[in-house]
Order: C-alpha cells, then sequence, then structure tokens
C-alpha cells in the first residue's frame, strides 16, 4: 500500500507490506501515523531538512528530464531495444544515459541496429581505460556523427585504421551511415582479439552507481 509523508512540503511515497499491521480499520491507521512519522523523522534525521527539499527538487527535475527522453526514445526504438542496450553496458549506465544517446544516434542517422555493439565497446574499453562509460558511449556516438576520428581516438580506435576504410573516397566524404558500418567492422575484429572482459571490482561499483 503507498504511504505519503509530508515533511515541511516535501512528499515521499512509500511502498510497504500491510501483512504485519493491526487488523482493524483504526488499529491500522494508527499504525501507519506512527510508522510514517517514524521514517520522516529518520530521514530528516539523516538528511537534514535542507538537503531532502534539495533532493526532492532535483528529484522533480530529473523527472521531467527522464520523461522527455522517454518519449523521444520510443518513438524511435524498436522492441527490446533498451534491453539489448542494458545487457550491452552490464548495467554500469543508466536508462536515462542509454535512451538519450539512442536519440542522439538517431539524430546523427546512426543506425540503432549497430548500437547495442558499439555501447558493449564502450564498455569494455572503459573496464580496460578506467574511463567512465557514460563518457566513452557519449564518445563513440560523438565521433562517429561528426565523422571525427580524433574523437574516436578516446576509444582506441586508431584514425589510419579507419581512414584506411576510406581510400580513394575520404572518410569526410562519406556518410554517417557509411562511418557507422567502417566503425562496426573495426569494432568487431576488437571485440573478437579481445575476447570477453572479467567482471571486476570497478565495474560493480559502476553498477552500483
Amino acid at each position: 500500500f503507498p504511504v505519503t509523508i509530508r515533511k515541511n512540503d516535501l512528499f515521499v511515497r512509500i511502498k510497504g507490506d500491510s501483512t504485519s499491521l493491526d487488523g482493524t480499520p483504526k488499529k491500522t491507521e494508527n499504525s501507519i501515523n506512527s510508522w510514517g512519522k517514524k521514517v520522516a523523522g529518520l530521514l530528516a534525521g539523516v538528511f537534514g531538512t535542507a538537503q531532502l527539499i534539495r533532493f526532492g527538487n532535483e528529484a522533480v527535475n530529473l523527472a521531467a528530464k527522464m520523461q522527455g527522453i522517454r518519449e523521444a526514445f520510443e518513438k524511435i526504438a524498436t522492441p527490446g531495444l533498451l534491453d539489448e542496450l542494458r545487457a550491452s553496458v552490464k548495467g554500469t549506465a543508466d536508462d536515462m544515459t542509454l535512451m538519450q544517446s539512442a536519440v542522439r544516434a538517431n539524430n546523427f542517422k546512426i543506425p540503432l541496429s549497430q548500437l547495442a555493439t558499439f555501447f558493449e565497446f564502450a564498455q569494455k574499453r572503459a573496464q580496460q581505460s578506467g574511463e567512465a562509460v557514460d563518457y566513452l558511449v557519449e564518445s563513440i556516438i560523438m565521433g562517429i556523427g561528426r565523422k571525427s576520428p580524433l574523437i574516436l581516438d578516446n576509444l582506441g580506435i586508431s584514425a589510419v585504421e579507419l581512414r584506411n576504410k576510406f581510400k580513394g573516397v575520404g572518410l569526410e566524404s562519406a556518410s554517417v551511415g557509411e562511418v557507422a558500418k567502417a566503425m562496426g567492422e573495426i569494432i568487431a575484429s576488437e571485440l573478437d582479439r579481445r575476447g570477453n572482459v572479467s567482471v571486476t571490482a570497478q565495474t560493480k561499483i559502476s553498477q552500483r552507481r
């Protein structure tokens, strides 16, 4: 059942198990009120009222931002795409980052069917380099979208190897789709060559974060 706790205009919705509450309506109401006051007091005691209010404001802003990103993502995503992206980064990036990156990739005309492979590569590079997964996911999207070897160099992609894919045509003259295809080939080769990367303590920390 949901319980709403009010603390200086901050509302906290909590779901709990009603099985341990008293059976009669009046006793149940008293139990809920008592429990709610204890939780509100605990939150205020641990974090401080000002921190709770700031957290509440940030949560509201984040929820509004998330709603817009989700709506944009759902317009372009195929069924199961978000699950594929979650699996590709092994839970080391949040849903908002994944959906936001997919929307940005779509704006650049990068095929969404390749994103899971790109993000898997970013996750493995992050594990090997110590960089944040979010940063490398952003780098691979921006690097392909802008056809920039300098940005893709953040992921350890050789500019020479990429340019060799476009001998006689020139990287700058290629379409974003062609660059994405070339990157897919390079990344597939890298993933095969390096094999699976074990789950490290850093990976677990990123998952929890």
